[in-house]
């Protein structure tokens, strides 16, 4: 009875438990508006893309979205329109909390500049 009570409390705590799962880190990035502008979509092998997506935020901010099958990047930038320097206040990939380091490894050089575009075209 002892070994049943065991086993169910651990089944219980790998359900229930975001830490055990790994997913500790774990970050929802939303994106409150429709506004979607396309930006690129990034061959990633075979039938495969990701497929980027930005959205001017009333903040000035740009949500910076990746839908795709390696990447699902969302992130808050703003650029600093004198020169090439941005800053991300939040970025995640599949959910999980990224460094500016893996954004850059991650987001196309292309999809920046893109961004750079639509936040410092006025």
């Amino acid at each position: 009875m002892n070994n049943i009570v065991n086993y169910i409390t651990l089944m219980t705590l790998l359900f229930f438990s975001n830490c055990i799962l790994g997913q500790e880190n774990k970050t929802v990035l939303k994106v409150e508006t429709s506004n979607r502008i396309f930006l690129f979509t990034e061959p990633v092998g075979g039938v495969y893309t990701n497929t980027w997506y930005a959205y001017k935020l009333d903040n000035g901010e740009i949500a910076l979205i990746s839908e795709g099958k390696s990447k699902e990047i969302r992130s808050y930038i703003t650029f600093n329109c004198e020169n090439e320097n941005y800053l991300i206040s939040a970025s995640t990939n599949f959910g999980h909390n990224i460094t500016n380091e893996e954004f850059e490894e991650f987001v196309p050089a292309k999809v920046i500049d893109l961004c750079r575009k639509i936040q410092c075209s006025n």
